[in-house]
């Protein structure tokens, strides 16, 4: 489950790089509370980074279902054979699991949401386009990986299940095949259903107001919104910073609300960690000369540095 994961995770991950990269080429700014309805206009695009956001949540028919079951069956069979710290570890990755794939699946719906549905949150997004071919192309090719590996994942598991013949259990493969198949019976059926209800008669009328009768798109959920239960649960580790202005009077004219979360991790551990590497490795600058022949002498020095080191010690 773990190498299967590996090759998972590769694609999906790649393919929502892309698929940002794609939406980022589009609309020129990394602000997803800007953003909203480009599935109108990127259809493509979206189609794919859904697919992606799917797959790393582990959902089927798609590939990261694969190795996450894989995963959950051998933490299941380590749970019933082990004792003591092996069995704790192996209750642990279970929960450690779940909980990663109900924030994954948050995380993905509120990206999602925010980006793709709904209606733009700026009204300077509008001459918007879909991604060119050469951008498409890749992404379509990582969205039918990511979708065929979880419908037939022997192409990778018959590899696998060559080399660990004696752990995985011959039941595992036939199961996922019975279970991919399903849902993949299940979104033809949705997909039909969908082409099915747009071709019936749909009338117009005025929505039920309650209240307003012309909404706005500031009136959709933000990203920051749609996350802030989440925030509020983890509020002790993600130490969010809120800023809060408020008017005067029952009618303010101007309020304004704005929250900002640091990484808690890149504060404490790995910002410091680089500032105290690139202050151990200033000496390296001082190697760097305009001469070609100082890099020469380098190179000349590494090779007799390599060669006592072979001759004294072997590698």
């Amino acid at each position: 489950g773990a190498l299967f994961h590996v090759i998972n995770h590769a694609l999906f991950k790649g393919l929502l790089f892309l698929g940002a990269g794609s939406v980022i080429h589009a609309v020129h700014t990394r602000a997803i509370d800007r953003m909203g309805g480009l599935l109108k206009k990127m259809p493509w695009t979206g189609s794919f980074f859904l697919v992606a956001s799917a797959a790393i949540c582990g959902l089927p028919p798609l590939n990261g279902f694969v190795s996450e079951w894989l995963i959950y069956i051998g933490l299941f069979k380590g749970c019933l054979m082990l004792t003591h710290l092996p069995l704790f570890l192996c209750v642990a990755g279970v929960v450690g699991i779940a909980f990663a794939g109900g924030l994954a699946v948050a995380c993905f719906t509120k990206l999602f949401g925010t980006v793709f549905l709904g209606e733009p949150r700026d009204p300077s997004m509008k001459d918007i386009h879909e991604a060119p071919g050469s951008m498409l192309v890749p992404m379509g090719v990582l969205a039918f990986l990511c979708l065929g590996l979880g419908i037939y994942p022997q192409v990778v598991l018959g590899v696998i299940v060559s080399i660990f013949s004696g752990v995985i259990p011959p039941g595992v493969v036939v199961a996922l095949q019975i279970i991919s198949g399903l849902f993949l019976v299940l979104a033809v059926l949705m997909i039909l259903g969908g082409l099915w209800l747009r071709k019936k008669t749909v009338s117009k009328t005025v929505t039920w107001d309650c209240g307003f009768a012309r909404p706005t798109p500031r009136m959709q959920y933000t990203s920051s919104s749609f996350a802030e239960p989440i925030s509020v649960f983890f509020k002790a580790l993600l130490r969010p910073a809120v800023s809060l202005k408020r008017g005067e009077g029952f009618f303010a004219p101007i309020i304004s609300f704005e929250e900002r979360i640091v990484d808690f991790s890149e504060q404490s551990w790995f910002a410091p960690l680089f500032v105290r590497i690139g202050t151990w490795l200033a000496w390296v600058r001082r190697l760097q000369r305009p001469q070609i022949q100082h890099y020469l002498m380098l190179i000349f020095f590494t090779l007799i540095v390599l060669l006592l080191w072979e001759a004294w010690f072997g590698i």
